[in-house]
C-alpha cells in the first residue's frame, strides 16, 4: 500500500526529474563530444528529443495534480463557493471527455505504430515506446482529473466554514 501511495504522490515527478537529468546530462555530453573531441554522438538528439516528448505528456498528469493546469478562473473566483465548486466540476468534465477523446486517439495511433513495426533511424528504438507516451499521458491526466474531481465533490458536500473559524 505504501508503494501506490508512494506512486500517486509522486509518479509524475520522479519520472520528469529523470528524463530532466538524462537530457542535461546527454546535451553536455554531445557539447563536450562537438568542441573538445571533435566528434559527435548520432544518437543523442534523437533520445534527447524522445525524452522531451515524454516529458511533455507526463506533465499533463503532473499540472493537474499540482493545480498549475492553465485556467481562467478570475469570473469563476468571485462566485460563492458552492457555485464555484459546481463549475469547477462542469468544466473538469469536459476536460475529463477530452482527455478520454484524446486517449482513444492515441490508442488508434499507437496500434498503426505497432503494426508498422517502425523503428528510430539513430537508435533503432521501436517507436511503439514513443508513441506511447500521449497515451499515458492522456491516462495519467484522466487519472488525476477524476481524482480531482472527486476532491471538489467533497469540498462542494463540506458544509461552509464558520466566519472566525479555522480554516
Amino acid at each position: 500500500m505504501k508503494v501506490l501511495k508512494w506512486l500517486d504522490e509522486h509518479l509524475e515527478e520522479a519520472l520528469l526529474v529523470v528524463f530532466l537529468v538524462v537530457m542535461c546530462l546527454l546535451t553536455g555530453f554531445q557539447v563536450f563530444m562537438r568542441k573538445v573531441l571533435n566528434s559527435s554522438l548520432t544518437w543523442s538528439e534523437e533520445l534527447n528529443r524522445f525524452c522531451y516528448i515524454w516529458s511533455g505528456f507526463l506533465s499533463i498528469g503532473y499540472c493537474i495534480k499540482k493545480g498549475t493546469e492553465i485556467r481562467i478562473d478570475m469570473a469563476v473566483n468571485a462566485l460563492p463557493r458552492r457555485l464555484r465548486a459546481a463549475v469547477d466540476l462542469l468544466a473538469s468534465l469536459v476536460v475529463l471527455l477530452l482527455f478520454a477523446l484524446f486517449a482513444r486517439g492515441s490508442v488508434t495511433i499507437l496500434q498503426e505504430v505497432v503494426a508498422s513495426g517502425q523503428t528510430s533511424s539513430a537508435m533503432g528504438l521501436p517507436m511503439k515506446y514513443v508513441y506511447s507516451a500521449p497515451l499515458a499521458g492522456f491516462g495519467l491526466g484522466i487519472l488525476r482529473m477524476v481524482q480531482h474531481m472527486l476532491q471538489t465533490a467533497r469540498a462542494l458536500l463540506r458544509p461552509a466554514q464558520e466566519k472566525g473559524g479555522a480554516v
